[in-house]
C-alpha cells in the first residue's frame, strides 16, 4: 500500500486530488485519479479529442452529428448537418489547450478511447457547452450517467430556443414506418409500441414488423424498473407512442435500436 501512495505522488503533477478506489488483484485498494489534467493537441470532431500524448478522448454525454457518416470509414461521406460546426465549437476551445478530465465507472470504450467530461480552463463543461450551443443531442450510456441531469438540462434549454440540431428538419423524429436496415447509426425515431417479447438477456418492443427497440435486461432492472425508473413492468410500454435516441443495428434482416437508460426514451412533444 505505501508503495502505491508513493507511485500516486510520483504522478500527481499529471493527477488532481480527486480520487476513486478499485480493489488490486490482491485484494488491495488501489487509488485511481478520478480527474487527469490533459494538453489537447486538436479536436477530431464535436465531440472526440485527441491529446498531445496520443491518446484519444470521447465525451461522456453528447453525440455530436457525424462528418463521416459511412459505415466504411474508408470511403469519404458528405458530413451530417452541423458536424463541421460542432468540431469547429469544439476546436476553437481546445485545441493547444489544457484540460481537465473527470471520469465516471468506465473509463474507456471498446476503441480504448478515454471515456471523460472535459472542464475548460475557465470552468465551461465542453459538452455542457455543445448541448446548450444545439450542436448535439444528449446521451444516456450506463454505467456513466451520474451527470444526466446537467446535460438534460443543456439540451432542454437548446430544444426551447430551437438551436442546432433542433431547427433542422434533417433531425426531425423519423416513423419507425419509414425506416429500413439502410438508416442503421444513431437516430431519434418515433413510433407506437405495438408487441412486447421477452428472451433470457433482453426485452424487445416491436415499433413495426422490422424495427424494435431493445433493452437488456440487466439495464431495464437498473433503470428503467420502477422504483428507481418510470415504468412498473415492459407491459407498460404497449400502446405508448414513444421518441427513442440511440444507435440502431441490423439483425435478421430488421433494424433494432439498443436503449440502456430511460432518458434515451420520451413522449412526442
Amino acid at each position: 500500500m505505501l508503495q502505491s501512495r508513493r507511485k500516486a505522488l510520483r504522478v500527481g503533477a499529471f493527477f488532481t486530488f480527486g480520487l476513486v478506489f478499485l480493489t488490486s488483484a490482491y485484494g488491495l485498494p488501489v487509488a485511481v485519479a478520478s480527474t487527469e489534467i490533459v494538453q489537447v493537441r486538436h479536436a477530431l470532431d464535436g465531440d472526440s479529442l485527441a491529446l498531445a500524448d496520443g491518446r484519444q478522448v470521447r465525451l461522456i454525454g453528447v453525440n455530436t452529428p457525424e462528418i463521416n457518416p459511412s459505415s466504411d470509414k474508408r470511403r469519404p461521406a458528405t458530413p451530417q448537418p452541423l458536424a463541421r460546426e460542432a468540431q469547429r465549437f469544439t476546436a476553437a476551445r481546445v485545441n493547444g489547450q489544457t484540460v481537465t478530465l473527470h471520469f465516471e465507472t468506465e473509463r474507456t470504450d471498446r476503441y480504448q478511447r478515454l471515456l471523460a467530461h472535459v472542464t475548460l480552463a475557465d470552468g465551461t463543461r465542453l459538452e455542457e457547452a455543445l448541448l446548450r450551443a444545439g450542436l448535439g443531442w444528449m446521451v444516456a450510456i450506463p454505467p456513466n450517467v451520474s451527470e444526466l441531469a446537467r446535460l438534460q438540462a443543456a439540451e432542454a434549454e437548446a430544444r426551447a430556443a430551437r438551436r442546432g440540431v433542433w431547427e433542422k428538419t434533417e433531425y426531425r423524429p423519423v416513423a419507425a414506418e419509414r425506416l429500413t436496415t439502410k438508416d442503421a447509426g444513431f437516430l431519434i425515431l418515433t413510433g407506437t409500441v405495438r408487441s412486447f417479447r421477452q428472451s433470457s438477456h433482453a426485452y424487445y418492443f416491436e415499433l413495426t414488423p422490422r424495427v424494435s427497440l431493445l433493452v437488456p435486461r440487466a439495464e431495464w432492472k437498473r433503470y428503467f424498473a420502477a422504483p428507481a425508473g418510470p415504468y412498473a413492468t415492459p407491459q407498460t410500454l404497449i400502446g405508448l407512442k414513444i421518441v427513442a435516441r440511440g444507435w440502431a443495428n441490423t439483425y435478421d434482416g430488421k433494424l433494432r435500436l439498443r436503449l440502456t437508460h430511460p432518458a434515451m426514451l420520451t413522449s412526442p412533444e
